[in-house]
């Protein structure tokens, strides 16, 4: 299979104070796909979640993270830009995100297909009044 990542958007965040984002990560075949959602700050598509690597033959898991614009790391978490991620795997980076957020899925030098993922994204906006 190709080692080629792929990215698609998930939709516009910028309003929201928090996040929940549902994923299933279903595996038919053998290899490993890294599933990683970004966040496009100031121009730069940068690492947010990174869902744990599916081991072979594990079928559907299911992953879920509540996230709060508010939230901070006390220490730097390593994260890669682009088609390029870097963030460990089963890691979130707390704390504001940008506009959008997008999936981005790379697969492993002997991954030949059979995944599914599906991903959710549910945001919570401040009431606003007239």
């Amino acid at each position: 299979g190709s080692t080629s990542p792929t990215a698609g958007i998930l939709g516009w965040v910028d309003s929201c104070t928090h996040l929940a984002i549902e994923a299933e990560i279903h595996q038919d075949t053998g290899g490993v796909l890294d599933v990683y959602i970004q966040s496009l700050i100031n121009g730069t598509w940068t690492d947010m979640v990174h869902y744990p690597q599916i081991p072979v033959g594990t079928g559907t898991s299911k992953y879920y993270v509540a996230m709060s614009g508010s939230s901070y790391s006390p220490t730097p978490i390593q994260v890669g830009t682009g088609l390029t991620p870097a963030l460990p795997s089963n890691t979130v980076v707390p704390g504001p995100w940008g506009d959008v957020l997008r999936l981005v899925m790379v697969p492993g030098a002997t991954t030949v297909g059979g995944f599914t993922v599906i991903v959710r994204v549910v945001g919570q906006a401040p009431n606003r009044l007239a």
